[in-house]
């Protein structure tokens, strides 16, 4: 790892860690990347696509790779990340964020949409000595379910992220996965998930249904249950179908993203309306990154993520407004979903 380091160094190459949900070991990609868009064309690499209607996003070739086990010493990678230089603008305070959710909620009853999902960014102050590869690791070891990432490129600077949500998995016979996920309360929430949330999910569900119709010829889910992600309870709704002849992954990706639990729905309106009420630059955040090669392909949506600048860490985290959201709830929901990383610094 370390003449790896050098050589990534010296060419100031991306690189991203990884480690799949239940894994041990984690993966290590560097190398030039590729501006272009996803589609049957696109080759070997680590994805990464930012929120947005369109499908264009950047590979990471795959010039340097590594493999590792999560209990090795991770003083022993020395590799320097770049540090972010452009931090999230017009910071919303929970007045404002209130705010917005109330604007949401005019908008869903004056157009008849279904669902919004807003979000914020929190700031936290860091030590100079901040060790980003053993917080790293904190967080690998924290979220064995999730798919935990750390990113760091030139242009984007560095992202670390705790994903519990799978966008779209393919095996080499067409075979795909995906899940429905939303729904928020904490462990220690004694109560069921209420109607409000129930729905939030169920437009999820419904986005996915149609898109598997359409685009595989046999679909099989499991009803909602509990699944936890870190300190956190969702609803989930595990997908598996196959392929239709002549469709290929990408397609379905590019129809599933942006999906009701980061956007909303309608789509187009509710992204318009973060575009037009948000104060800030989502950029990676509710996008999704993951690996592909010729045997499999496993994209998440990046959520639970944080982006790291020289003294501080931003923290990413959003919410579903559906008919009778409360907001003052909403911001307690988004303070859950910052403190599951938050909390680990």
């Amino acid at each position: 790892m370390t003449a790896i380091s050098e050589e990534v160094t010296q060419q100031q190459l991306p690189f991203i860690f990884y480690k799949p949900p239940l894994a041990v070991e984690v993966n290590f990609i560097a190398g030039k990347t590729q501006e272009t868009i996803l589609n049957k064309e696109t080759k070997n690499g680590f994805w990464v696509s930012p929120f947005g209607l369109g499908e264009q996003g950047f590979l990471i070739q795959e010039e340097y790779t590594h493999s590792f086990n999560l209990f090795d010493d991770f003083n022993e990678i020395k590799i320097p990340f770049y540090a972010s230089k452009h931090p999230p603008q017009n910071f919303v305070g929970e007045d404002d964020f209130k705010t917005l959710v109330a604007d949401a909620l005019t908008e869903i009853k004056q157009n008849n949409l279904g669902k919004i999902v807003v979000s914020r960014v929190e700031k936290m102050q860091i030590s100079q000595g901040f060790d980003v590869m053993e917080y790293y690791k904190k967080v690998c070891n924290a979220h064995p379910t999730a798919f935990v990432y750390l990113l760091s490129h030139p242009a984007y600077g560095t992202w670390l992220g705790a994903s519990p949500e799978l966008l779209l998995s393919c095996n080499d016979g067409g075979g795909i996965e995906t899940m429905s996920l939303a729904g928020t309360k904490s462990l220690e929430a004694v109560d069921n998930f209420s109607d409000k949330e129930i729905r939030e999910q169920e437009f999820v569900s419904h986005h996915i249904e149609n898109v598997l119709n359409d685009y595989c010829q046999s679909a099989d889910f499991l009803s909602a249950k509990n699944a936890k992600a870190g300190d956190l309870i969702h609803l989930k709704t595990s997908y598996k179908a196959q392929l239709k002849n002549g469709i290929h992954w990408s397609e379905v990706a590019n129809k599933l993203n942006p999906t009701p639990a980061i956007c909303g729905t309608p789509t187009k309106a509710a992204f318009d309306f973060i575009q037009s009420h948000e104060s800030y630059d989502r950029s990676l955040y509710t996008g999704f990154l993951g690996r592909i090669t010729k045997d499999s392909v496993n994209l998440f949506v990046n959520i639970r993520c944080m982006q790291i600048f020289n003294k501080e860490v931003y923290f990413y985290a959003g919410c579903g407004i559906v008919e009778g959201s409360i907001p003052e709830e909403e911001w307690k929901e988004t303070q859950l979903k910052t403190a599951t990383l938050k909390s680990l610094i």
